[in-house]
Parts: C-alpha cells; sequence; structure tokens
C-alpha cells in the first residue's frame, strides 16, 4: 500500500510539473485551465495521499513478534526500493528539465550581470527601443536557480499624459492597474513606462491576455487617456516568456 501511495506521490510531482508548463495538458476537464488550478489540486491530492500513507504505516510500538518484526524490515526494505526509484525519477524529470531549458533559451535574447550575478532573459518580440509602445515581460534568473519575472507596459507619443494609472480590458475582464510609480522620459517624444514586479495579480492578468482574442490598454493621465492594442506579435512575446519562465521555475522547486 505503501508503495503505491509513494508512486502516486511521484505521479503527481510529474503533473504538476507539466502543468506548471501547459495547465490544458492536466486540466483537460476544465474551460479556463490555469497554473493555480493545478497546483491547488496538487496541494488537495498530496494531502490525501499523504493521511493515506500515514495510515498505512506500520506502527511499530504494536508490533513485537518476529514475524511482525519481519514484516517491519520488509516494509523498510520496499520503502528504501521506492525512495531510490523516487530519486532516480526525479532525477531523470530535472535532467529532461535542463536539456529542455538550454534548447528553448536560444529562443532569447540575454543580458548578464556579473555584479549581482543575474541573467536576464528577453523576448526577440521585445521592441529594440525605448520609445514605442510596448507590453512585455522578462525574466531575472540568479546563479543560485532563484527566479523572476517583471512586466512592462509603456505609452509613448508626441504629447505628455502624465500617466496615473491603467486599465487592461481583455476578451472577459478588465484589470486597473495603478501607476504612481510611473516613470518618465522625452526626446523630440514622449514616453511613459512602469517596469513592476509580477506577483499573483498580474500573473493572472498575463494569462488571461495570452488566452484572449484581442486586449486593450487605456494609459490613463491627469486630463487625456490614449487606446491601445497589444499586437499579436507582443502576446506570443508573452507566452514565449511564460512558457520559459515556468520551465525555470518547476527546475528550481526540484532543486529545493
Amino acid at each position: 500500500m505503501e508503495t503505491i501511495v509513494v508512486i502516486l506521490m511521484l505521479v503527481t510531482l510529474v503533473a504538476l510539473i507539466i502543468g506548471l508548463v501547459n495547465p490544458s495538458l492536466i486540466m483537460r476537464w476544465s474551460n479556463k485551465p490555469s497554473r493555480w488550478k493545478v497546483f491547488g489540486w496538487y496541494v488537495l491530492i498530496n494531502v490525501v495521499l499523504s493521511i493515506l500513507l500515514t495510515i498505512s504505516s506500520p506502527n511499530s510500538d504494536s508490533l513485537t513478534s518476529k514475524d511482525e518484526q519481519s514484516k517491519i524490515d520488509n516494509v523498510k526494505n520496499e520503502q528504501n526500493i521506492t525512495n531510490m526509484v523516487v530519486k532516480q525519477n526525479t532525477d531523470s524529470i530535472k535532467k529532461d528539465l535542463q536539456e529542455r531549458i538550454e534548447i528553448e533559451k536560444k529562443k532569447f535574447n540575454t543580458k548578464y550581470d556579473d555584479f549581482e550575478k543575474i541573467t536576464w532573459f528577453y523576448s526577440k518580440t521585445k521592441p529594440n527601443y525605448a520609445n514605442t509602445m510596448a507590453c512585455y515581460t522578462y525574466i531575472g534568473l540568479k546563479d543560485d536557480g532563484q527566479v523572476w519575472r517583471r512586466l512592462v507596459m509603456r505609452y509613448h507619443g508626441d504629447t505628455w499624459l502624465f500617466v496615473n494609472s491603467m486599465i487592461i480590458k481583455t476578451d472577459e475582464n478588465s484589470y486597473n492597474i495603478n501607476a504612481t510609480n510611473i516613470n518618465r522620459d522625452n526626446g523630440t517624444d514622449v514616453w511613459e513606462w512602469i517596469d513592476i514586479p509580477v506577483t499573483d495579480q498580474e500573473d493572472i492578468i498575463i494569462d488571461d491576455i495570452i488566452s484572449s482574442k484581442q486586449t486593450k490598454i487605456r494609459f490613463i493621465g491627469d486630463q487625456y487617456h490614449h487606446d491601445w492594442t497589444i499586437p499579436s506579435k507582443a502576446i506570443q512575446g508573452l507566452k514565449e516568456i511564460n512558457e520559459f519562465y515556468y520551465l525555470l521555475e518547476s527546475l528550481s522547486k526540484i532543486d529545493q
């Protein structure tokens, strides 16, 4: 029984890693699969399996005879074999992730900060210059494996808006983003932008943008606003960064 439960735990771990990369492959029954739903099901199933594992474990205090001790020894041997199998499979998953990351990272532009020991990954769809409209994410990866994303949304035009907030409208939802930490610069034209860490809220927004047919951003200033439709090229960049980020995050979780 214990062996079966441990194997099921391994299966759920593999399903979690796959689901974090592509939720629809795991949650085929859901109309709107998401990474949070995959993680929620993983936690729930593992709580149940942990309870089953506890129930199925023999109580050594109640076993005193030689036959019973022999049973305990057999169970321990089974556990050792199972743990070895789990480790081998985990090492195999880790190796597969590392190989896929090495292949996928060729899709991105990279920049290494040797002071902070951080590699930055940018989609090749990211605009090369700051004086343009933009919506993109990029990844920071420290040498110790810590990984995170940042989100940039930028207005560009010939007049100042003095942007203080933004509304993102997807096919079905609208999201408000406070832009009190706005950055501004100008040349012959002007540009105003935010560069913020991706928290749970931004993660939901990014997933919604990727799955929507059309997404618009309204940059709201003190008196005026400007509407911009995110082009398909930028959305593809968001998707590529997202998928690569979850590969890196899955590897990071295995190493923890």
